[in-house]
């Protein structure tokens, strides 16, 4: 079993991927611990992503059962042999050197969360945007009692056991918000520490996501896990 594994779902990012792969292998090539980097490709094989993988010797799958990203995170999951499972976007948003601090507190926390939300931390994101993902999540906090101020941010990691004992059904970026709390339904002493994070610009390409459709998924899932699912 590998010490970490860092999921990186991705479709049609190989131009992000080619510099953001790099960058990973930089910051962990030191490291004494054990690493693996899955990229998790959409259904039909981009090629090019392939072959990247093989470039650098990391772990290439393709998703399993759809190509949403909820089917990327629920393939990674079921790939991964780390002990900690830390998600990342391909499309360069998250900033590479935070890992080893995800990781470094993973060691003691069941949930460590890259947040723009505390201490120095940065976003990148426009006006818009970064009102209504405060607002998601102020929301998300209040209806849930879970202390986290960021639901909303991908770039987390998580006790890998525990991870892999949840069944996930979003389909979408809501599947982030339905971990956590399914997490803490699961355990109900969760630990969850939070390191402040850089949200940064895409590399390449306008993002597929609909802000208006995410954020209404978003919300749609969090009334149902509060008030609908046990």
């Amino acid at each position: 079993m590998m010490k970490y594994s860092i999921l990186i779902p991705s479709y049609d990012e190989y131009e992000n991927l080619k510099i953001l792969v790099p960058q990973i292998i930089s910051v962990i090539a030191n490291e004494s611990e054990s690493y693996e980097i899955i990229l998790i490709d959409r259904m039909n094989k981009d090629e090019d992503t392939f072959q990247l993988a093989l470039k650098y010797n990391i772990k290439y799958i393709q998703r399993k059962g759809g190509d949403r990203y909820g089917d990327a995170v629920r393939s990674g999951i079921s790939e991964a042999t780390g002990k900690t499972i830390l998600f990342m976007d391909a499309d360069g948003s998250h900033n590479p050197n935070e890992i080893l601090d995800l990781c470094k507190f993973s060691n003691s926390f069941d949930l460590v969360v890259s947040s723009r939300y505390i201490g120095c931390s940065k976003s990148e994101n426009t006006f818009l945007k970064q009102l209504g993902s405060i607002f998601l999540n102020k929301l998300c906090r209040i209806l849930s009692k879970i202390e986290c101020t960021d639901f909303s941010n991908s770039f987390k990691a998580y006790n890998g056991n525990l991870l892999r004992k949840l069944s996930l059904h979003s389909n979408d970026i809501d599947i982030i918000e339905e971990i956590i709390f399914k997490l803490v339904r699961l355990e109900g002493n969760l630990t969850i520490r939070e390191i402040p994070g850089d949200f940064r610009k895409r590399i390449n390409y306008e993002s597929r996501r609909k802000p208006f459709v995410y954020f209404l998924s978003y919300v749609r899932t969090l009334f149902r896990l509060k008030f609908m699912e046990k």
